[in-house]
């Protein structure tokens, strides 16, 4: 990857799946919060490969690589504001282009940079992001929780009307600037570290929470993705490849597993692969229990046995070891049932981003 470029927004927008398209000119826009102000340099960065595995993986697993498709036009612009129910128009848009070119034919599993682009913007501003394209496979995120919208009968239908798991809008995996930062920073997760459970568009997730509070000194990439699972990542795919461009790495997986009935020593080989892969390369990596989910009969003892032996073991490889049971957890006699809910609400994420800043501050 262009080691110009630095993730320049606290969204996780990485690809979770993939939906079938008609192969008819289809149109898309997601809106995007800005995180360091400024006029930078920018590029966006796109693959065609899923980086997880999706619900129970009859339709999308990890590291499939999606069928050629089209971009026909990219353009982005900037607004003040934005909700999840409706499409602000931006003043003015910049067309974003592809070896000089608007269009760009999207090879199988290919991964690609746009051209650079100068765009201002200041903090907390909105990158909306539009996209006309065509194909029969389109990577996607359905559960992004970025507002995403589809152009529909000459008006813009959001996806936040449709439900869960709706959203099919295919977004670059970074948006990319030439920001000079201290350090890159990635975190490396499921729906939980994506964000799922804070309000749509709220940036009130564990990681962003915890971003802002370490400063824009440092870059922030989000690779949250949902329904992820340890066996993802130690596939040592794209995904994981992602989290290579950083110089931390946190990571906080399990919970998929868990319920998807991997053995607990699993789990725990293939967390031990992940940490050792990216240790190898001379990353510092931050792990983290796997988070209370209300787990259920043989489950809780497989997520007892997990956190175990991160503790005893797996965090004794790492850079430091955060233990989110209890700010997460309803009590310590029910240490697995969650208090802010298996995907944290605002509350509990504020409380988790908050609580692991300060352990965090003196270790980066």
């Amino acid at each position: 990857m262009e080691k110009k470029f630095v993730s320049n927004t606290l969204a996780g927008m990485s690809n979770q799946s993939f939906f079938v398209s008609d192969g008819n000119i289809h149109r898309g826009r997601a809106y995007v919060k800005i995180f360091s102000g400024g006029e930078f340099n920018y590029s966006l960065f796109f693959t065609n490969t899923t980086d997880s595995t999706f619900a129970d993986g009859s339709h999308s697993a990890c590291n499939r690589e999606i069928t050629p498709w089209e971009i026909l036009s990219v353009k982005v612009g900037t607004v003040n504001e934005c909700t999840p129910y409706c499409a602000t128009e931006p003043s003015h848009f910049t067309d974003v282009l592809f070896e000089g070119k608007k269009e760009k034919l999207v090879g199988k599993g290919d991964s690609f940079w746009s051209d650079e682009f100068i765009l201002e913007a200041e903090k907390d501003e909105y990158l909306c992001f539009d996209i006309t394209y065509r194909g029969n496979e389109i990577p996607c995120h359905p559960e992004v929780v970025v507002p995403t919208f589809e152009y529909i009968d000459g008006k813009w239908d959001s996806f936040a009307e449709k439900g869960a798991d709706k959203s099919r809008v295919p977004l670059p995996s970074m948006i990319g600037c030439d920001k000079k930062v201290k350090q890159r920073i990635a975190y490396i997760g499921d729906s939980i570290t994506q964000g799922i459970g804070a309000d749509n568009n709220s940036y009130s997730h564990w990681n962003a929470v915890l971003s802002e509070r370490l400063g824009d000194d440092n870059a922030y990439w989000n690779l949250g993705v949902g329904y992820a699972r340890c066996s993802d990542a130690a596939r040592n795919g794209v995904w994981l490849d992602k989290a290579k461009c950083n110089d931390v790495v946190f990571l906080c997986l399990g919970v998929n597993s868990i319920l998807r009935g991997y053995a607990g020593e699993e789990v725990v080989e293939n967390l031990l692969k992940i940490v050792n892969i990216l240790k190898s390369m001379g990353k510092k990596v931050i792990i983290q229990s796997v988070p209370p989910f209300n787990y259920s009969g043989e489950y809780i003892k497989t997520w007892e046995y997990v956190n175990s032996r991160i503790e005893k073991e797996i965090a004794l490889l790492c850079d430091g070891y955060f233990d989110n049971r209890p700010i997460l957890s309803k009590s310590t006699e029910e240490s697995y049932r969650a208090l802010y809910g298996g995907h944290p609400d605002n509350d509990g994420g504020v409380k988790w981003g908050n609580a692991l800043y300060e352990y965090i501050k003196n270790i980066l």
